[in-house]
């Protein structure tokens, strides 16, 4: 398991337990991957930026569903977000 990965279920668990600084940290992790995805998904900036911000609310939300890594984990909650608020 690499540093990053450590440091990310330290993050996760942490945020599980209502830590807002671990929940920043796992926003900052993932709001551009996030917004990647949005974008490529949606044509509209505008709509890709609500998206995103969509994305990073629902991920907060359900950590407790989190059974993989956080990456394909992020990848899923934009893909299901967009589909259910911009589809």
């Amino acid at each position: 398991m690499s540093i990053e990965q450590k440091t990310l279920l330290e993050l996760i668990q942490r945020s599980r337990q209502g830590d807002r600084q671990a929940q920043e940290e796992l926003v900052e992790a993932g709001q551009n991957r996030g917004y990647y995805h949005c974008r490529k998904m949606l044509k509209k900036e505008e709509d890709a930026l609500d998206a995103t911000q969509e994305v990073l609310i629902s991920m907060l939300t359900k950590l407790d569903t989190l059974k993989e890594a956080f990456k394909p984990y992020c990848t899923e909650v934009v893909e299901v977000t967009t589909a259910e608020n911009f589809g």
